[in-house]
């Protein structure tokens, strides 16, 4: 015999509620038929033969109850088992009324009690459904004898016994469906459930995963977005209502290229807008499942994640050769330079001589300077952050700047509003200006003869970071040099070592700021942008 089927779940109760109600719906619709046809004098003959008012009555009574039930079962009061209880003990007693009233069993309404039983073995689950077919079983031989001392039928006990076996066979045979039907809704709850999990999983290794991944349908509406795509785009509200152009029209036109030719692997890098902290993206593009679903998945990997990763690997190495470098050559090229120093100290060397020991001096320097830089990047400390009122930092920097320089500066300071505060270590500040400004006066003074600077501070229109923009009226980089200008070791100058504005980028980097190149409207020229990072980023 079945067990018991556990009820306890909520996606269960739901199940047998519901089941319940479909119950209460025949049971209300088999009433108002034989109302109905009572009433239009379509009825058979047999009911209500013996007593037709008290079989109108109790017709209507059962139709007025199952109306009854209809928003106890939506409420769900008094609960599933008394629910259960009262419909089944009405239905036995309303259907052998019934049998009463039209003359006994003879007129076949006894087989209404089959659906009863029946039913009430599958909203139960248990063996305690059996009491049923045996309550009814009882109800049938008490109408019987009932019946036979008021001298309405002849007592035949065969038909009852005939009608509750049947009642017994029904019961257990609805208690095998009952039981196949209960643990194939466990199945598919526990399957339910487990797609659900699942799929939590996916969403939250989706929603931390550092690249960034958006899923766009055939329209290019945004269907899906993880946190890294959302930052990426300037973090705007509600982006999966939103179409994939509103977000980026870059990436809107290269999504369009790409659905022309799918098949191409070709990635491409996209540059973000202003509302971003991301300067550049790396994007990719899948099709989803099968073409006709038109659901694409687009990659975006922040490019400056990779290039810390090439970076880190140059400083490793970097670090690993340091302490060969001051010791195998920062020593004897002090030797070289005081030898140099000497020669030149001396009163019988020639003009000529003297100017090769000026050679010799200066680019002793140089190659001291050169490993200064390559120790500092790998030994740079951790910053030490504090709030910089960014105008009189800049005006003391540049009075600073104006006493050392023996050449006449012309430096333009902008600062909008006058009261902008960033936060970054000052000691690293500075290095970073001394080496943006240092190469900007350099560059201009070559080009135009006047060492020129323009100095902006002001805030992104449209959101809340803030930048300090330092032109210069030197030629301009290329294209070609403009990719390569924060790579270590690479410049474009006869005296440069090429760490400077790569040192400048770490130390922004490790302040949580940005800084890039910026190509001047005008032609000629350059513009160095540092973005600095807002409060929160450095939490």
């Amino acid at each position: 015999m079945p067990n018991k089927v556990d009820l306890t779940s909520t996606e269960f109760q739901a199940y047998f509620w519901k089941a319940l109600q479909f119950f209460n719906l025949y049971r209300l619709s088999l009433t108002t038929v034989l109302i109905l046809l009572q009433q239009t004098g379509l009825s058979p003959k047999f009911l209500g033969l013996v007593h037709p008012t008290a079989y109108l009555w109790i017709i209507s009574i059962y139709f007025l109850f199952a109306i009854l039930m209809i928003p106890l079962l939506i409420k769900r009061i008094p609960g599933y088992k008394w629910s259960v209880i009262i419909q089944i003990s009405f239905d036995i007693l309303a259907v052998v009324l019934m049998v009463h009233t039209s003359g006994g069993l003879n007129n076949g309404l006894g087989v209404l009690l089959a659906v009863s039983v029946g039913t009430s073995s599958l909203l139960i689950g248990s063996t305690r459904a059996l009491v049923v077919p045996a309550v009814a079983t009882l109800a049938l031989f008490a109408e019987g004898i009932f019946a036979r001392f008021h001298d309405l039928h002849v007592l035949d006990f065969s038909q009852p016994a005939l009608l509750g076996g049947s009642f017994f066979i029904i019961s257990i045979l609805s208690l095998t469906l009952a039981r196949r039907l209960h643990q194939s809704e466990q199945i598919a709850i526990e399957s339910k459930a487990n797609l659900a999990s699942m799929e939590a999983v996916s969403d939250n290794i989706i929603q931390t995963m550092t690249i960034g991944v958006v899923i766009v349908d055939e329209d290019n509406n945004v269907r899906l977005i993880n946190d890294a795509a959302w930052k990426s785009f300037g973090m705007p509200s509600q982006p999966q209502a939103k179409k994939l152009e509103s977000l980026s029209k870059e990436l809107h036109k290269q999504l369009f290229l790409w659905r022309i030719n799918p098949s191409n692997p070709i990635t491409k890098k996209l540059k973000m807008d202003a509302r971003s902290d991301v300067d550049e993206l790396q994007i990719r593009f899948r099709q989803m499942g099968e073409a006709e679903h038109n659901l694409v998945l687009i990659f975006l990997e922040d490019t400056s994640i990779l290039n810390e990763k090439a970076q880190q690997l140059k400083l490793s190495s970097l670090g690993r050769l340091t302490a060969s470098i001051a010791h195998e050559i920062r020593n004897p090229l002090g030797a070289i330079s005081h030898a140099a120093q000497l020669l030149e100290e001396s009163e019988n060397i020639n003009e000529s001589d003297r100017h090769l020991c000026e050679m010799i001096t200066k680019h002793s320097r140089r190659m001291n300077h050169i490993i200064e830089n390559v120790m500092n990047l790998s030994q740079r400390r951790a910053p030490q952050h504090e709030s910089i009122e960014l105008k009189l930092f800049l005006e003391l920097y540049i009075e600073e700047l104006m006493i050392q320089n023996k050449d006449n500066l012309d430096i333009n300071l902008e600062v909008m509003p006058d009261e902008i505060e960033v936060i970054f270590d000052r000691s690293q500040l500075l290095q970073v200006m001394a080496n943006l400004c240092g190469n900007g006066l350099r560059y201009s003074l070559a080009n135009t003869g006047v060492a020129s600077l323009k100095i902006i501070a002001a805030k992104e229109y449209g959101s809340e970071l803030i930048f300090l923009d330092i032109i210069d009226s030197g030629p301009g980089i290329s294209e070609t040099d403009a990719d390569k200008l924060f790579e270590p070791f690479y410049t474009t100058s006869e005296h440069g070592t090429g760490l400077g504005l790569y040192l400048a980028r770490e130390l922004c980097e490790a302040n949580g700021a940005r800084l890039n190149y910026l190509p001047v409207p005008t032609g000629t020229g350059s513009c160095f942008r540092l973005v600095f990072p807002r409060d929160r980023d450095l939490d």
